[in-house]
């Protein structure tokens, strides 16, 4: 009933929900997913995402510029916006024209954040969005057909052409969760990501969305390990955001998130069992 008269009264389509810490969100009701945080607020004790958010509140730092790739409705580009605070960045991509709306009010609640509505990706083409039920699904390959999945026209970026036009500066953060498309993602920023001063990268590991793309759930991994200048690290984030060091593929799990370290940037962690904080 919630998603129906959301679809008719545009107030639900940006229904702002305290989340703790001083950070809002603005929920579209019309998505599946919103309206069960909706339903689970207030998350001032168990936060959305909790993992994800303590590995982000580790690497963030004030002043950084950060780029959520995939921000779908900003649960961890609000974390974001409020770490890197007046002096930071943080950008935020998502091509669903939906979640436009209530996206743009919680990225840019701290004053230091935007939008831009395109894909992520390999090449700067229009392409098809396919949105399910649950919007955070939405994707550039139809990976999870159950149910009602709409097609959506959408544009592509770069992110390497995206800096060379200087619409965006090199980021230092990159959270990157895009269901299957990331390896897309990194071949389109090999030029900001092969280089000493590369970013830390969060992102997700989707087995089934990868297949959907024909790829292994370790291509963007590898793809990543193959950056000479970056020399990137690997890590497994755990419950309660600890991070283990990543040599093989977890076995028997449908997705998981990892943390991508540059080698020239290991000096600015400690590094404890279980716990790596950055320093600087």
């Amino acid at each position: 009933m919630t998603g129906y008269l959301a679809q008719r009264i545009r107030l639900l389509q940006h229904v702002p929900v305290n989340i703790g810490s001083g950070q809002t969100l603005f929920l579209d009701l019309r998505d599946g997913m919103c309206r069960d945080v909706l339903r689970d607020s207030p998350y001032v004790d168990h936060p959305w995402e909790p993992d994800e958010q303590q590995v982000i509140r580790r690497f963030v730092r004030a002043g950084d510029v950060a780029l959520d790739v995939g921000s779908h409705f900003g649960e961890h580009a609000a974390l974001i916006a409020s770490l890197v605070g007046p002096t930071g960045r943080v950008i935020a991509f998502e091509p669903n024209p939906e979640r436009l709306d209530a996206l743009r009010r919680t990225v840019g609640q701290y004053g230091n954040g935007e939008v831009l509505p395109y894909a992520v990706s390999n090449q700067a083409e229009e392409a098809v969005l396919f949105v399910p039920e649950f919007h955070s699904k939405a994707s550039l390959a139809n990976w999870d057909p159950s149910g009602t999945v709409r097609h959506i026209r959408c544009g592509q970026v770069t992110i390497d052409a995206l800096i060379a036009n200087r619409t965006i500066p090199q980021p230092d953060f990159i959270k990157c969760d895009v269901e299957g498309a990331e390896l897309l993602v990194f071949e389109g920023a090999k030029a900001t990501l092969d280089r000493q001063d590369a970013p830390f990268v969060m992102y997700e590991a989707n087995l089934a969305a990868a297949r959907a793309f024909g790829c292994t759930v370790s291509a963007s991994t590898d793809f990543l390990r193959r950056l000479a200048a970056a020399a990137f690290c690997f890590y497994w984030v755990q419950p309660e955001g600890a991070l283990r060091p990543f040599r093989e593929l977890p076995q028997q799990v449908e997705f998981f998130n990892l943390v991508a370290v540059p080698a020239a940037r290991r000096d600015q962690l400690r590094i404890a069992a279980g716990s790596i904080e950055r320093s600087d």
